[in-house]
């Protein structure tokens, strides 16, 4: 059976290192418009898994859903913008 673990954050973070997977992101904004942008690597030099933008304010989420789980190899890093914005990743 396969375990799933999530990361909830507010700033740029190393959501983990090495290989896994990656099942699903949401980005939440918050008084301004949110991006969050996931790399393959341990920081933004890493390559583009998915940007996922939430042009709304007030608390709109934007969420994805991978229904084939996506894999990163070097790491899962999280850039997100936007004033008081938040974000949670699920993976493996």
């Amino acid at each position: 059976m396969r375990s799933a673990a999530y990361s909830r954050f507010t700033a740029n973070t190393l959501v983990k290192s090495g290989p896994g997977l990656l099942l699903t992101a949401t980005v939440t904004s918050g008084s301004s418009a949110a991006t969050l942008t996931l790399y393959d690597g341990l920081d933004s030099s890493g390559a583009i898994i998915t940007i996922l933008k939430e042009a709304t304010t007030n608390n709109t989420r934007q969420t994805h859903d991978y229904h084939s789980p996506v894999a990163f190899s070097r790491g899962l890093y999280a850039e997100i913008t936007g004033t008081s914005a938040e974000a949670t990743v699920v993976y493996e």
